[in-house]
């Protein structure tokens, strides 16, 4: 019998229901145990809240309660502070229940990332902020190369290729053409689909067409964006660049015969493609 006063057994309770996609039965018990002040219950319940899973999305609500996790003092929420933060930071940056400030997005992402504890939620913070210096707005490529360093060395898939095209153009950091090549080529054989559109056109402007054909044939009639994310724990935008890049050098060697038998016919199939993902592509 189910001990109500038994916070850990009211947890898994709670845990049970998401699980098995019961989330009315899920937030019930979360929302108990949150006001019981449990902390990993407090987690839940705010990402519930932000999705409006088992309850009315409520945006505010849920910063409210991850933001106290991503800022308490307390060592019962020690585990959880680097994850809250991460979250914390993607609502500044886009004033999800919170104002809008990318200054606040970076300091949330900096603690989590510069955090003793190296957890996955460090580890996606220093992806995110590799990102995060990327950006026009905030360009700063030795400090993109210092956090995509760090969590390429812990595994972060997204990292891995993003070094590989900062080695190739000395972005952050000196050029090495020969580092560039190897970064691309681990991440795109781990599934990298923005390396792999970076791969694909490394080997046609070094006239490898064949390779080039070869490798485009693994992901061109990608359409499912989501579920690539998903496996890949790799951003949709990036995905859609990786795509597109494959999609145009596919095209390139379909209309003019390299590497592959011509076919303008296909070749026009997947120039439309390039048509339909970012536009920052399609002046390649």
């Amino acid at each position: 019998m189910l001990n109500v006063d038994d916070d850990y057994s009211l947890f898994l309770l709670g845990q049970y229901f998401y699980e098995q996609k019961e989330f009315e039965k899920a937030y019930h018990y979360f929302e108990i145990m949150a006001n019981r002040n449990n902390f990993q219950s407090k987690y839940q319940a705010a990402v519930m809240c932000y999705d409006g899973l088992g309850t009315t999305l409520n945006q505010s609500k849920g910063f409210e309660m991850i933001n106290e996790l991503a800022t308490s003092t307390d060592p019962k929420a020690r585990n959880l502070y680097q994850a809250a933060a991460v979250n914390v930071g993607r609502a500044y940056f886009y004033g999800a229940g919170t104002i809008r400030s990318e200054e606040l997005a970076e300091k949330f992402w900096k603690l989590a990332a510069d955090g003793e504890e190296q957890t996955g939620a460090c580890t996606l913070a220093q992806t995110t902020l590799g990102l995060f210096y990327s950006l026009p707005d905030h360009q700063n490529f030795e400090m993109a190369f210092h956090y995509h360093d760090l969590a390429s060395k812990k595994g972060s898939l997204e990292s891995i290729g993003a070094l590989g095209t900062m080695y190739l153009h000395g972005m952050g950091v000196k050029e090495n053409e020969e580092k560039g090549y190897q970064y691309l080529k681990e991440a795109s054989t781990k599934g990298n689909l923005y390396a792999k559109g970076n791969l694909i056109n490394y080997y046609y402007l070094r006239m490898l067409y064949t390779k080039a054909g070869e490798l485009a044939t693994t992901m061109v009639d990608i359409t499912d964006i989501a579920s690539a994310s998903k496996e890949t724990g790799c951003l949709e935008y990036f995905i859609k660049i990786g795509i597109s890049m494959g999609c145009f050098f596919y095209a390139r060697c379909l209309t003019l015969g390299r590497g592959v038998q011509m076919n303008e016919t296909l070749a026009r199939h997947y120039y439309s493609r390039v048509s339909e993902l970012p536009i920052s592509v399609k002046r390649l």
